[in-house]
């Protein structure tokens, strides 16, 4: 038997010691943004039964995981909902609507926005509790399960099937049930929308703001969404933005006046503001949830350009007559044909640049802007080389109208008017949405069939463009420690944002790397997990197992586990001859192959952990704080509950057994023979003898062995009985793995010698032969 020498079990209160594989493997869930944990192996699983539709040994989400294609989890589709009822009702789901924005409200059901097309696809990401990070799921919308506008299930609904969790490396199932710190995320790719023709792009999220930011399945603020934990996530939203590219709502370029005058300050007081209209552009980094955005501490648009036009006063007249007392579904088209036909409709067309501060004022020339027509403006803002964002302001659609349209869903403050310098706006502001594309993988682990060791490098794959927010990598442990952060002005920068997992690291770990932008908000998350394998006592072929507690290996048992709950446990993997006893809780026996066995000691128990969920009144509905506020301002109530879960403790061990064969030799014949021990060649920690270590001991008389050159020479003098049973050789050798560790090995070994056997020739010189009747072989063959 082995007398092992080596590191402790990191965590653990073992006196076993710690050793780790060193897989490396493109990660399972590269983040896909159109815009971007448990320690010593614990691990939580959701109490709840699978359905039986759902009960296999190898399901899509579980190939998947190993995937980067996105899984197909369309509830409508696949009839797990057929109804508002069912968004209601069905469990592990996330259902909500798919809107291009139209300037109206954002919640789901404000009946005001326009459907997306029908079968448009929409996708879905989740970060589980303990950091890691989901596959990429993927629905499509429809407008066919009946809804009327205001409903939950009206035209653009999405719901996704979520029941069937993915399994993680250390076989915790990762369900989604809309619980705290469980995020989500929510994104559809823009397409050019075939009954306008405009390009759509990512304008903001429900619940949430940022379009494609993870959002926490629980919290005050959603806009409208709200959960149920255990259940679902439902009245989510997805807002799109056409392009604002429209050049019949602006003089041709040509004819554009170049502002270059200073920007006013004290726009709201100083008499310079007659005949201008002014304000501030950001862009927006808050993840704001109420209303429309506010400058708190973002960026200022500086170099960019507010672009805005005023009608005449008689094409004011005529818009109204025209478009003003039209159905806003039919102001668009109207707005088109009138400004196609009548160009001259449009007064002005003034580009102002923005300054260092954010602020800008456009000089629209003298009487253009007056009483009336100051009610009849169209604005937006461009880079320099012309590109549109997406964004804020009183004109998200291309209507002309007062900037205090839209009212408190503008950027605030909202617009105002001096009366004493009338005609004039201030606070005509712009929060811009930049579009950009970040996509975050780890490259060479996963949280599936890639672990990371202590020691290992976890590397980086990100790729833009990235929004113009300040933006960073943070690295977290087990989705709270903040572990590394890098500020991150190019994709170089990101990708040179590597982690080392640390030498204290423990197998259950789990490192999330996300990329941040502005106001903490997550565009993107990658997620692999830790293995650092407990190494067991080593064994050696046809050797006694000295009893190990194997127990002894998983971290101590919860405080809440539930009253009168008894754990289970299992080894599983143990190598031939080796066997675990539940009732003393120890691996015995005596092992009969040499090798290394990956070996899994595993405890599940029930425990009580407290969730916060929503207060639901009689008919199944929430109730809120103020529920007499606009829709996407109230908050739910909610409380405090205890609920029963499963913590499932997974503990990989290593088990290896070694041996030293010898071959047999012969009184009087000389014997030589390479000692080369064995069974731990295919070790992950590639495992070599230490130079001067292999010593050779209990030999036949008139054998030796020479350190030097690792053989037995010599010639055996007498006969000696010796077998796997009965070894009469010890063989003893220190094994060291590439970071160094050491480990004391001994190996007992049979090396029998038999008697010499000589044939006896008399003087005849003719071989004796005992007299025989079977059938002999002369040596000759007759063809």
């Amino acid at each position: 038997m082995a007398n092992l020498r080596g590191r402790k079990v990191r965590g653990g209160e073992s006196t076993a010691f710690a050793l780790g594989f060193s897989d490396k493997m493109k990660s399972v869930a590269g983040a896909m943004a159109v815009l971007a944990l448990a320690t010593t192996g614990t691990v939580v699983v959701q109490s709840q039964t699978t359905p039986a539709a759902y009960a296999q040994d190898a399901g899509p989400a579980e190939e998947a995981a190993n995937s980067n294609e996105p899984i197909v989890a369309d509830a409508i589709a696949n009839g797990y909902i057929k109804s508002a009822t069912g968004m209601t009702n069905a469990k592990s789901t996330l259902s909500g609507r798919a809107f291009i924005d139209d300037g109206y409200g954002f919640s789901p059901t404000d009946g005001g926005q326009q459907a997306v097309p029908e079968g448009t696809k929409v996708y879905m990401q989740w970060i589980d509790k303990d950091g890691a990070v989901s596959p990429v799921y993927v629905a499509q919308t429809t407008d066919k399960l009946g809804g009327s506008n205001i409903s939950q299930a009206g035209p653009g609904a999405y719901a996704f099937d979520l029941r069937e969790p993915w399994v993680d490396h250390h076989g915790k199932e990762h369900t989604y049930t809309a619980s705290t710190n469980q995020y989500y995320r929510l994104w559809i790719d823009p397409f050019v929308d075939e009954r306008n023709g405009f390009t759509v792009y990512p304008f903001r999220q429900v619940g949430g703001f940022f379009p494609g930011a993870y959002r926490n399945s629980m919290g005050a603020n959603q806009q409208g969404a709200w959960n149920t934990i255990g259940t679902n996530m439902q009245r989510t939203a997805v807002l799109m933005q056409a392009d604002r590219d429209v050049p019949y709502m602006h003089k041709p370029k040509g004819e554009w006046i170049e502002d270059r005058t200073p920007t006013v300050p004290n726009q709201s007081v100083s008499p310079k503001m007659k005949g201008h209209v002014g304000g501030k552009v950001w862009h927006e980094t808050t993840d704001a949830r109420l209303n429309g955005p506010n400058d708190n501490g973002d960026v200022p648009a500086n170099g960019m350009f507010v672009v805005m036009s005023v009608l005449t006063e008689e094409g004011a007249g005529a818009y109204a007559a025209a478009v003003d007392t039209l159905p806003e579904a039919q102001q668009l088209a109207a707005a088109k044909k009138l400004l196609e036909e009548h160009p001259e409709y449009i007064a002005a067309t003034v580009r102002s640049k923005i300054d260092a501060d954010g602020r800008y004022s456009v000089k629209f020339p003298e009487g253009t802007l007056t009483k009336q027509t100051k009610q009849y403006l169209y604005a937006h803002v461009e880079t320099a080389d012309g590109r549109i964002p997406s964004g804020y302001s009183a004109w998200r659609i291309p209507l002309f109208n007062s900037p205090k349209n839209n009212g408190t869903r503008n950027p605030a403050p909202i617009a105002a008017a001096n009366p004493v310098q009338n005609p004039m706006w201030y606070n005509v502001n712009f929060a811009l949405v930049p579009r950009h594309d970040v996509k975050l993988d780890i490259t060479n682990f996963n949280m599936t069939d890639k672990p990371a060791d202590a020691g290992d490098t976890a590397e980086l794959n990100v790729t833009g463009p990235f929004p113009v927010t300040p933006n960073k990598i943070v690295w977290k442990k087990n989705n709270g420690e903040i572990v590394k952060t890098c500020d991150v002005a190019s994709a170089a920068d990101a990708n040179a944002c590597t982690f080392t997992v640390p030498d204290d690291a423990k197998t259950g770990d789990i490192y999330t790397a996300q990329f941040v932008t502005g106001d903490n908000t997550v565009l993107a998350a990658d997620s692999f997990t830790v293995v650092v394998p407990v190494v067991l006592p080593f064994g050696s072929v046809e050797e006694k197992y000295d009893e190990f507690d194997a127990l002894s290996v998983l971290p101590k048992q919860p405080d809440n586990v539930v009253k009168g709950a008894e754990p289970t446990y299992k080894v599983e993997g143990l190598p031939e001859g080796l066997e675990f006893d539940e009732k003393t809780g120890k691996i015995t026996g005596t092992p009969t192959k040499p090798g290394t066995s990956e070996v899994v000691v595993t405890r599940d128990v029930k425990v009580t952990t407290k969730e916060e969920v929503p207060v639901l009144d009689e008919e199944g509905n929430p109730v809120y704080v103020n529920p007499d506020a606009p829709e996407d301002e109230r908050v739910v109530k909610t409380k405090t509950i205890d609920v029963e879960d499963v913590q499932h403790d997974r503990i990989p061990t290593l088990l290896t057994v070694t041996d030293t064969p010898l071959k047999a030799g012969v009184v009087g014949e000389d014997y030589k023979h390479k000692v080369v021990p064995t069974g731990f060649e295919d070790h992950p920690h590639e495992l070599k003898i230490k130079d001067g270590s292999l010593a050779v001991e209990g030999l036949p008389e008139g054998l030796k062995f020479d350190p030097n050159t690792g053989e037995i020479t010599g010639t055996p003098a007498a006969e000696v009985e010796a077998s796997e049973k009965e070894p009469n050789v010890t063989v003893t050798y220190t094994l060291i793995d590439y970071n160094g560790t050491e480990y004391k090995i001994t190996d007992r070994a049979p090396l029998p010698i038999s008697a010499d056997v000589k044939t006896t020739v008399d003087d005849s010189g003719v071989k004796p032969v005992d007299p025989t009747n079977d059938e002999q072989d002369t040596g000759i063959v007759v063809t």
